[in-house]
């Protein structure tokens, strides 16, 4: 099978790391993609670690359409006002974290309350869903995909600001390529954005987190939870029961 990973953040990567070596002495392929803008830190450190791994390392591509200046943006909105409207538990902290997201303009009408009562306002929010759901999957990507023909797609959470993790996502189910987004921990689901791509599986940390989706659930319709083991590893988003064949049984 061939495994291809986006990660947000080169950080998500480490206790992902070693199961990806276990995938390929098990004779699988796997290449991991990185958001390079969100990476500059850790460039150093990705050229050895590609010069040592017995994986496929690169960065990731993002839009090269109209969509790319907007669409972004939209998605941001989308989250703010999940703050307002869904997000348990609900901060004044954590919503004007978010708002910092916003396209600029629409962060400074938000602070005048008529504008902000019109910018929260139901129909906005469901023109922004609109919009979300009908822009097309990013051409360079799907011929990315079409190109390395992965087994499966998966992603680091999905829910970090401005994440081209959706973009890789969106393509992949637009081609049938199933999809799987890692949830480190539930608090990334009502700290963070919201899971704008519904993935095929979503792979949680133990049997504790999946007791307490409940608290996320309005966020995660249509989704097959997947207990990726029942006595994970702390420190680990996987068990090592499953890295042994088993996972890869299951999704064959």
């Amino acid at each position: 099978m061939k495994f291809l990973f986006t990660f947000t953040h080169f950080y998500f990567w480490q206790p992902i790391e070693p199961i990806a070596r276990e995938f390929c002495k098990a004779g699988n392929q796997v290449k991991l993609l990185i958001d390079k803008t969100r990476n500059k830190g850790f460039a150093n450190r990705f050229v050895i670690e590609r010069e040592n791994s017995p994986y496929e390392m690169g960065w990731m591509i993002g839009r090269r359409d109209v969509w790319q200046f907007f669409l972004p943006y939209v998605r941001e909105h989308i989250n703010y006002l999940a703050y307002l409207r869904k997000r348990q538990p609900t901060s004044s902290l954590l919503v004007k974290r978010w708002s910092g997201y916003l396209f600029l303009p629409i962060r400074l009408l938000i602070r005048l309350n008529p504008f902000k009562r019109w910018l929260t306002s139901d129909w906005i929010w469901m023109i922004l869903h609109r919009l979300a759901s009908v822009a097309p999957p990013s051409r360079p990507i799907i011929r990315s995909l079409e190109k390395y023909k992965p087994s499966i797609v998966i992603a680091a959470s999905a829910v970090m600001p401005y994440s081209k993790e959706l973009e890789y996502l969106k393509a992949a189910q637009s081609l049938g390529i199933p999809t799987i987004i890692i949830i480190p921990s539930w608090d990334n689901l009502t700290t963070k954005g919201t899971l704008q791509i519904i993935p095929d599986w979503l792979f949680v940390w133990n049997r504790g987190r999946l007791k307490r989706r409940q608290n996320c659930i309005i966020f995660l319709k249509n989704v097959f939870f997947v207990l990726v083991h029942r006595n994970s590893i702390p420190g680990s988003i996987c068990g090592r029961r499953l890295i042994g064949g088993d996972f890869v049984k299951m999704l064959a």
